[in-house]
């Protein structure tokens, strides 16, 4: 007869559970504390001897799921590599074929679960708390003991398609990148679709105007011969070698966002009232914020006051943005 099974709601599975999830509330209570603090006296308290950037390897799992959460990662692996040439760097990645390509990292292990990929792993992340302190890039730093200025990413080389680079190549400048959909984890994101189709028909009208992003904004509107739009239809090499080939960006705070910084191209992001520009400090960035009663917010859910902060935002601003900086 085989063994009988554990009971899952017996007492000792549930005390058991209990203080797991009390040391996880625990340590996140702290950690929210000590990133209020300079990060020189956590650094000292923490790590008294060797801080883990001086360490003789590294495994680096990013936080956040996102390509942009895995592209502020670059300045930090870096200036790792800068103070210590001989740490042999490890990133747990969702993106292997894209960073693999880096100099700066020795080994690339592809993702799996948090669980899994975590374990043994420095897990670099910009909270708790939650709106961050201090600039998101910084507080990723400070998880390997390093105290850094927000940077953008210098990033991977890559080369298009064929199909694609023929396609771009034909098409006439000046170039205006759009990403209208941010990732479906903040919706709260989201310029309302009224906006981007009203700021899309005015750019059209005087600019080339190519959408990017994992899905189009309205696959069956046309926009005029001007528009074209790769939305859902590119690689991630692809993606991000696209960006670089317009002349100013127009998106949410998103993967969008980081990929123009680290090609060095003018952006005008929507920032709402999701999260403060100042997390950024991205150089050539027009960053439309609206500091309403509940900004920041932060919020993964439905926005439950109806994106207030975000139809605030005209399109008549944004296009005045987008002209400015294509003169500038």
């Amino acid at each position: 007869m085989s063994a009988p099974s554990a009971n899952p709601d017996s007492f000792l599975t549930r005390l058991r559970k209990g203080i797991v999830w009390r040391r996880l509330r625990f340590k996140h209570w702290l950690t929210g504390r000590a990133r209020r603090l300079p990060p020189e006296w956590v650094f000292r308290l923490r790590w008294p001897v060797r801080r883990p950037w001086q360490r003789a390897s590294l495994r680096l799992l990013s936080f956040g799921g996102g390509i942009g959460d895995e592209l502020m990662c670059l300045p930090v692996f870096r200036e790792i590599k800068r103070r210590n040439p001989r740490c042999r760097l490890t990133f747990v990645t969702r993106h292997p074929d894209l960073f693999e390509k880096l100099d700066c990292l020795d080994e690339i292990v592809p993702f799996s679960t948090m669980e899994e990929s975590s374990r043994g792993a420095v897990v670099l992340a910009y909270g708790p708390p939650v709106p961050p302190p201090r600039a998101l890039i910084t507080h990723i730093a400070e998880c390997v003991g390093l105290e850094m200025e927000s940077s953008p990413p210098t990033l991977p080389r890559v080369e298009p398609s064929a199909a694609l680079r023929a396609q771009v190549d034909a098409l006439p400048r000046p170039r205006v990148i759009v990403q209208p959909r941010a990732s479906r984890w903040t919706p709260v994101k989201q310029w309302p679709i009224a906006n981007w189709e009203t700021l899309i028909e005015r750019l059209s009208a005087d600019y080339t105007v190519i959408e990017v992003g994992a899905e189009p904004l309205a696959a069956a509107r046309d926009f005029g011969p001007r528009f074209h739009s790769f939305a859902g239809k590119t690689s991630m090499e692809d993606f991000l070698w696209l960006v670089g080939q317009g002349d100013v960006f127009v998106g949410p705070s998103s993967g969008g966002m980081h990929v123009a910084a680290g090609h060095g191209l003018p952006s005008v992001i929507t920032f709402g009232g999701y999260e403060h520009p100042d997390g950024y400090r991205y150089p050539k960035t027009t960053g439309f914020y609206r500091a309403v009663e509940c900004a920041p917010c932060w919020r993964t859910d439905e926005c439950p006051y109806g994106l207030k902060c975000m139809w605030q935002i005209t399109p008549d601003e944004v296009f005045a943005a987008v002209r400015s900086a294509l003169a500038g």
